[in-house]
C-alpha cells in the first residue's frame, strides 16, 4: 500500500474549520487519555506538497509536548500522526541502542578498531577507557522505549567463546530470564567495539514493552553483523521471529504505509534487516529497499549540521530516513580526552553532554522543513543543559507542526 496522488488544500473557511476541529481532537486526547484514537475515514491519505497554503498546527493552541506522556506519545497524537506515512513521522532514536550493557569487563568484539585490538585482543576485557568510549547509552532498551524512543539501532556480533564471555560480562551469575529461568546464550551479542548484552535479552525487553503499549509503533534496525555466516543469520532471524513475530509488520507493508494502517493490523514493530538474508522473508524489511541512513564520521559539530542539511534536501521520500546526530571521536580524543571545542573529555557520555543539547537545538529549528525529517538518532539522548528542551519533547512538537493531510475519496 502506498500514498495516492497529492492534492493541495486552500485556506477556505471549510478547510480552516477542519483544521481547528482536528486540533480540538488533539486537545481532547491530551485531557482524556482514555479516548480511543480515531480511525481514519476511508480513502487515500496524501501529504500536502504546498505547506504554505495549509494552516499548520503550530499556529493553533496545542498541548504542551512536555505534558504528553513519553511512553504513549504516539497513541496520544494518533489523530495527528495517524494518517501520515511512517516515512514522514518524526521519530526519536538511539545510536548503538544496546551499548548500555557494556562494562569494563566486556570482551573486545570483532568490530573493535585496530588500535583497541592491539591493546586488548579479542576474548579479553576491554577495560574502563574502552568501555567509556563504547557505551553510547546508559539506559536499557525497555527504559529507552518508555522514555519515548521509537527507533532502535542494533548491531550484532556472533561470538562462540561463551564460557569466556560469561566470565567477563558478569561479575555474578548471568542474569535470569523473566520467570526465573536461565537465559539460553546463543552467541549473539550487541556490539560496539566491546560485546554487550545478548540479543535474546534485548528482544525480551522490546517484547515486554510492546505488550504493555499496544498502540505504540517502533522501528528496530538490525544494520550490521560481525563474524556472521548463514548459520548465524538463521539463528538471529529465529530469535527475532520467536520474540516479535506477532507484533511485526509484514514485508508487504512499507515506509509509505501510515501509522493507522500499521496499528490497525496489530503491527507494532517494523524490523529492518541489513543483509540479503532478509530478501524474501515475510516479516523482515530489507534495509536497502526500505531505509536510507547517510553516514559521516566527523568530530566537528558544524560539519555534522551541514551534512544533515544537505541530506535533508535530497532525501528519498519512499524510504525511512535516518539522521545520526552523533560525533565520532578521533583516536587522539580517546587517548588524550581533548577536542578543540571541548577539552577534558573522559567518555562518550561527556562528549554527548556537549553535542546532544546542541543537536537538539538544531532539530528544534527545523519546523519550517518538517516533512523532510524522519528518524533522528542520538548518543545519550537524555543529555540536556540547564532548561534546554529534551529530544523527545522536541520530536513531539515537530510532529504537532506537520501540515494536515488531505483525504481523498475512495
Amino acid at each position: 500500500m502506498g500514498i495516492g496522488n497529492s492534492r493541495e488544500r486552500n485556506s477556505s473557511p471549510d478547510s480552516l474549520r477542519h483544521d481547528l476541529a482536528s486540533a480540538e481532537t488533539v486537545l481532547a486526547l491530551d485531557k482524556d487519555p482514555s479516548l480511543s484514537p480515531q480511525q481514519p475515514p476511508p480513502g487515500q491519505r496524501t501529504l500536502v506538497k504546498n505547506a504554505s497554503s495549509v494552516t499548520s498546527m503550530s499556529s493553533l493552541n496545542l498541548p504542551n509536548p512536555s505534558q504528553i506522556p513519553n511512553d504513549c506519545w504516539m497513541e496520544r497524537l494518533a489523530n495527528v500522526i495517524g494518517p501520515q506515512p511512517l516515512a514522514q513521522i518524526v521519530l526519536p532514536g538511539t545510536h548503538h541502542s544496546g551499548s548500555y550493557s557494556i562494562t569494563e569487563n566486556s570482551e573486545v568484539g570483532p568490530d573493535a578498531p585496530t588500535l583497541l585490538q592491539g591493546l586488548h585482543p579479542q576474548h579479553t576485557p576491554g577495560g574502563p577507557v574502552a568501555a567509556a568510549w563504547a557505551r553510547t547509552q546508559t539506559r536499557d532498551v525497555y527504559t529507552q522505549l518508555d522514555e519515548g524512543i521509537r527507533y532502535l539501532d542494533l548491531r550484532v556480533a556472533f561470538h562462540s567463546s561463551l564460557d569466556d564471555i560469561m566470565e567477563h560480562l558478569f561479575d555474578d551469575d548471568p542474569p535470569a530470564a523473566e520467570g526465573g529461568e536461565s537465559h539460553e546464550f546463543e552467541g549473539l551479542f550487541v556490539s560496539h567495539s566491546l560485546l554487550g548484552a545478548t540479543v535474546e535479552l534485548v528482544l525480551a525487553q522490546i517484547r515486554r514493552w510492546l505488550d504493555a503499549h499496544p498502540r505504540e509503533l517502533i522501528v528496530v534496525d538490525f544494520q550490521k553483523f560481525e563474524n556472521f555466516d548463514d548459520m548465524a543469520h538463521a539463528k538471529l532471524v529465529g530469535l527475532i521471529t520467536d520474540s516479535l513475530s506477532s507484533k511485526m509488520a509484514p514485508a508487504s507493508f512499507g515506509p509509505t504505509n501510515t501509522y493507522n494502517e500499521l496499528i490497525g493490523r496489530g503491527c507494532q514493530a517494523v524490523v529492518v534487516y541489513g543483509d540479503a538474508f532478509a530478501e524474501g522473508h515475510g516479516l523482515l524489511w530489507p534495509r536497502s529497499k526500505s531505509l536510507f541512513c547517510p553516514e559521516i564520521a566527523t568530530h566537528k559539530m558544524d560539519k555534522l549540521e551541514s551534512f544533515c542539511n544537505e541530506q535533508l534536501a535530497k532525501r528519498p521520500t519512499d524510504k525511512l530516513f535516518v539522521l545520526e546526530m552523533a560525533l565520532t571521536p578521533s583516536p587522539d580524543t580517546i587517548v588524550d580526552g581533548d577536542m578543540a571545542e571541548w577539552p577534558g573529555l573522559q567518555s562518550l557520555e561527556s562528549l554527548a553532554g556537549k553535542v546532544t543539547p546542541q543537536a537538539v537545538g538544531w532539530l528544534s529549528n527545523m519546523s519550517k522543513r518538517v516533512g523532510g525529517l524522519n528518524v533522528v538518532s542520538f548518543d545519550h539522548y537524555s543529555a540536556k543543559q540547564n532548561d534546554s528542551v529534551t529530544l523527545v519533547d522536541t520530536v513531539k512538537r515537530l510532529n504537532l507542526q506537520f501540515p494536515f493531510y488531505s483525504r481523498g475519496s475512495e
